[in-house]
Formats: C-alpha cells, structure tokens, sequence
C-alpha cells in the first residue's frame, strides 16, 4: 500500500507506480478491509493516481475503483471525492450504464 503521492518527481520514477496487477489485488484488499475513512480514501486516491499516470482511465479496473470510491464517499458524506469520481464516471461510463449513475447523483444532489 502507497498513499496519494503530491511529489511530481515521484510519480515520473516507475518504482513509485504500482501496475495493474498490483492495483487489482490492492483494491481488492480494500474491499475486504474495514479502514477508516481518511485511510480507505487516501488509498483509493493513490490506486486512481497510479492508473492515471499509467494512461489505464479506460482499463475496467479504473471503472470498478471509481464505482466503489463514490459509494464509499456517499457512505462517508465526502461530498467533493464523490464529485470527483461522479464526473470520471459520468465522463467514461457507456451511456447504457448511466442511468443508475444519474438517480445516485440525484439523490446526492438532494442531499447536498
């Protein structure tokens, strides 16, 4: 496990980004694992990041991490990295899969 790394040096050095394999076993843990709030975020931020960095906003993996982020955030009432993963979501989601997205959203907007 890595945290959210702010050091732009950092993420250009590969020994910092964990691949995709890695990440997959990682958010699996995560689900699996009670964790405070600021921790679970914090990995979910740095699992995101390092698929970023990789160019993989596409690969399914990063579907799935946003997915479980923003449930999460809701659960948690983290209202601004629910909007983060809301507008990834929104951005790659087909539109078939939208609809479920938009009542969520809706509901969260109510809250808010």
């Amino acid at each position: 496990s890595r945290g959210y790394l702010r050091d732009g040096d950092k993420l250009r050095c590969p020994s910092h980004i964990r691949p995709v394999p890695v990440l997959t076993q990682a958010l699996a843990r995560l689900k699996t694992t009670r964790l405070e709030w600021a921790h679970l975020s914090e990995q979910l931020r740095a699992i995101r990041q390092d698929l970023t960095v990789q160019h993989q906003e596409e690969h399914p993996l990063a579907l799935e991490v946003y997915v479980f982020n923003a449930g999460a955030a809701l659960d948690h009432r983290d209202w601004g990295q629910y909007d983060q993963c809301w507008a990834r979501l929104h951005a790659g989601l087909p539109a078939g899969q939208r609809p479920g997205w938009t009542a969520v959203d809706l509901v969260y907007r109510l809250l808010v």
